[in-house]
């Protein structure tokens, strides 16, 4: 039989970190912290069924509960802005595009009080800018001016790669 731990967000760090590969055992805590009303349980389930790939649910479901979460905002801790703010960074830009909660939330994140936070607004901003979003270009203009040196330096590396894109 399959073990992994018994808390959700342990056995979502444990993943993000790469300690180990999904078992069954995780999805079924993902899938039921899902519907928990503890936010980070949420964010930890939605992150272990994007880390695993899985198809036990809809990706449409998960980004139905980051919805959710994204609303919460002014809610939660700085730690649970950062793991909300990583997971949303794992769904393919497509989704951001079409999807105004969350491509705000990313937009918003580049003005987040943690550091990690701005950092991980700054890989979905340049992803979205290179699919052609002129709001994610102009938050990674501001982002250079960032007073920690890795999202600023994230921002420029951004913007001198779209330059040189467009050059091509």
């Amino acid at each position: 039989m399959e073990s992994g731990p018994q808390d959700v967000f342990e056995a979502a760090k444990d993943l993000w970190q790469g300690r180990r590969l999904p078992v069954s055992g995780d999805l079924d805590l993902a899938v039921a912290a899902l519907s928990a009303t503890d936010p980070i349980k949420r964010i930890a389930g939605s992150a272990i069924l994007l880390i695993s790939e899985s198809n036990r649910l809809a990706i449409g479901e998960i980004v139905k509960v980051l919805k959710e979460l994204c609303l919460l905002v002014n809610q939660i801790s700085t730690e649970h802005h950062f793991w909300l703010t990583s997971t949303i960074v794992m769904l393919p830009e497509e989704i951001l595009l079409r999807d105004d909660y969350l491509r705000r939330f990313i937009y918003m994140a580049i003005f987040s009080q943690s550091s990690s936070s701005r950092c991980n607004a700054t890989l979905m901003l340049d992803r979205l800018a290179k699919k052609g979003d002129q709001v994610s270009k102009k938050l990674l203009q501001i982002a250079v001016m960032d007073e920690d040196s890795n999202v600023a330096s994230n921002a420029r590396s951004s913007l001198e790669e779209l330059e040189n894109d467009k050059a091509e």
